[in-house]
């Protein structure tokens, strides 16, 4: 998997492992983001740590879930869209 770290002046791409997902979790496999005002306006805030990682919105597949993990009483499957 690839992340994108941004800073103010700065920004590159970097190869990271594909996390492993623990009993509570759910791992999406991010298709799109979207950049909106709150992404490029925390670049400019000296309290919060460069670099980030942009893409507060994002859209994508479910690709791993944890063995916890249900929404209300229906399971939450391998493949699912989210949004």
């Amino acid at each position: 998997m690839y992340l994108w770290l941004c800073a103010l002046l700065d920004q590159q791409l970097e190869e990271q492992p594909i996390p492993e997902v623990s009993d509570d979790e759910v791992r999406v496999r991010v298709e799109v983001i979207g950049l909106n005002p709150v992404d490029y306006k925390m670049l400019g805030i000296p309290l919060v740590p460069n670099p980030q990682v942009p893409g507060v919105d994002c859209s994508g597949i479910v690709d791993a879930v944890g063995a916890n993990v249900s929404y209300a009483t229906i399971k939450i499957e391998e493949e699912e869209r989210m949004i």
